[in-house]
């Protein structure tokens, strides 16, 4: 589930045209973890801390998205 989590957030990323540079330089994020495709995973303090920063609430991630 925190992989698919992962994509959400990259994509809502990507269509939101948020600079990846940004996030890496001020929350200390891997830019392979925010990227379209990726296959690694966001740890739960990540999430927490991107949801934050993107003013988005965890519950609106939808759970079974794929």
């Amino acid at each position: 589930m925190q992989n698919q989590a992962t994509r959400w957030v990259a994509e809502y990323i990507e269509k939101n045209h948020i600079s990846i540079e940004e996030i890496e330089q001020k929350l200390h994020i891997s830019r392979e973890k925010l990227t379209i495709g990726t296959e690694q995973t966001l740890s739960g303090e990540e999430l927490l801390e991107l949801c934050v920063y993107l003013r988005i609430r965890p519950e609106e991630i939808p759970m079974d998205w794929k």
